[in-house]
């Protein structure tokens, strides 16, 4: 219920964050520290304005979880409520997250009804939740060069400006790629 709750939901149908309790930030910055990638130009500077891919593939994930718990408890209602739900929350990440162009995932911004144009290496979330079909699996593979470097990944392809005006630098950007993202990578 907390990913699920009013103040993570946004009006396309997938959830964001939204920090209520860090008084010590701006808003911005403590929703920023919610999704585990602080600090980042992936947002855009406003992760609340986002459908952010880790946080909606973990919960894609979470709901194919819970309907095999289910299934496996023996209450085949429950695990059908919870398939329904990974679907839906799978198809919308497919239908707003997917930039056909480029051949990867981006944050959505439902405010602005377009995608962040910053590539990261969370193009990968996706993939680990099984959101894409096999051709899209394979353009976001075939595109991982552009974050490959002879020490590993990279947060994004390049830097970017940082959209806090608290710094100049990112951590979570380009030339940095932090270990979770070689996890995943490697995943």
């Amino acid at each position: 219920t907390y990913w699920c709750a009013d103040h993570h939901m946004t009006p396309v149908g997938l959830a964001t964050n939204r920090d209520l309790g860090d008084v010590r930030e701006r808003i911005e910055l403590s929703s920023e520290c919610e999704t585990g990638l602080d600090f980042t130009p992936q947002f855009g500077g406003d992760v609340r304005r986002c459908t952010p891919l880790i946080t909606n593939s973990c919960l894609v994930q979470a709901a194919g979880a819970l309907a095999w718990v289910s299934r496996r408890l023996g209450d085949e209602q429950e695990a059908h409520r919870w398939e329904a739900e990974r679907s839906r929350r799978a198809t919308l990440i497919d239908e707003l997250c997917w930039d056909e162009q480029v051949g990867l995932y981006r944050e959505y911004d439902f405010v602005a009804g377009a995608m962040v144009p910053v590539a990261t290496i969370s193009t990968l979330w996706p993939l680990w939740a099984g959101v894409p079909d096999a051709d899209r699996a394979a353009r976001v593979v075939a595109g991982l060069g552009r974050f490959r470097h002879p020490f590993g990944v990279t947060s994004t392809d390049r830097p970017y400006p940082s959209p806090h005006p608290e710094w100049d630098h990112l951590q979570w950007q380009f030339p940095a790629g932090w270990p979770p993202e070689q996890l995943m990578t490697s995943e």
